[in-house]
């Protein structure tokens, strides 16, 4: 389980900046990537996978329901997915930890600006990709 919201926390990220981390990868790898970072998170699990697809909605909406958003609001609102106090001391010190590196590079390439339209589209193919995913394996 403390792995799982590691890795979500991660493809959260990932997801919610537009893939700028994955910038210069060719989209078909950045669509494997994606895909194969989610099928080990829900690991052939029904629950997880249902989890996955929570995480993605919520996602959806906040993106689709926001006129303004900011680095500052993704990172808030994915810290507020994690679930810390399932976590001991060291996987919150580290899931912290790729979160402020995330943030720290997305602030680089992004910039404390609102995310534009291209970037919002990014986010949803991405959300199109673990759903994808999702849908394809064998549960």
């Amino acid at each position: 389980m403390k792995m799982m919201t590691v890795v979500l926390a991660m493809l959260a990220i990932v997801a919610l900046s537009g893939c700028a981390l994955l910038q210069d990868v060719d989209p078909n790898s950045k669509r494997l990537a994606i895909q194969y970072a989610t099928l080990k998170v829900v690991d052939g699990d029904q629950d997880k996978a249902a989890r996955v697809l929570e995480l993605i909605e919520r996602g959806r909406q906040y993106l689709n329901g926001e006129e303004s958003i900011t680095i500052a609001a993704i990172d808030g609102s994915v810290r507020e997915l994690i679930r810390w106090d399932s976590m001991d001391n060291a996987d919150r010190i580290l899931v912290d930890n790729i979160l402020l590196t995330a943030r720290k590079r997305l602030m680089e390439e992004i910039g404390a600006g609102i995310l534009d339209t291209d970037q919002k589209e990014k986010v949803l193919i991405v959300f199109n990709w673990v759903e994808e995913a999702i849908s394809n394996a064998r549960l």
